[in-house]
């Protein structure tokens, strides 16, 4: 069955990661939005072969909701693609969607094994 199978290991490359941090109220909106829209644009770039999303494991009970969204590149050459053409518009997309509803933040990481 499909789902029982892991995704391969990345070994080489570049993750790029954009942490979201918002109320509890807008949890459900703002996850509807990241996996119908969101994803799905950072997705359809072409620069990006697999992205999973984590949610941070709060040690207080009274943090907000923060989330990560990772995506992943096989080469810097797909990840300058995204930076130089794609990143500026797509980020752009979030604070135009939530305005000052989502903090976020994004790092850009070397995989090194």
């Amino acid at each position: 069955m499909a789902f029982d199978m892991e995704m391969p290991a990345i070994s080489s490359g570049i993750l790029f990661n954009i942490t979201m941090q918002f109320e509890e109220q807008i949890l459900d909106e703002w996850l509807t939005w990241v996996q119908q829209h969101h994803i799905p644009a950072m997705m359809g770039t072409g620069c990006f072969i697999k992205h999973q999303v984590l949610r941070l494991m709060a040690e207080d009970d009274l943090a907000e909701p923060t989330y990560a969204i990772q995506y992943y590149a096989s080469s810097i050459f797909k990840f300058n693609q995204f930076d130089s053409i794609f990143r500026d518009p797509l980020l752009k997309n979030i604070s135009d969607k939530w305005n000052n509803q989502v903090m976020y933040f994004t790092t850009t990481l070397e995989i090194v094994n």
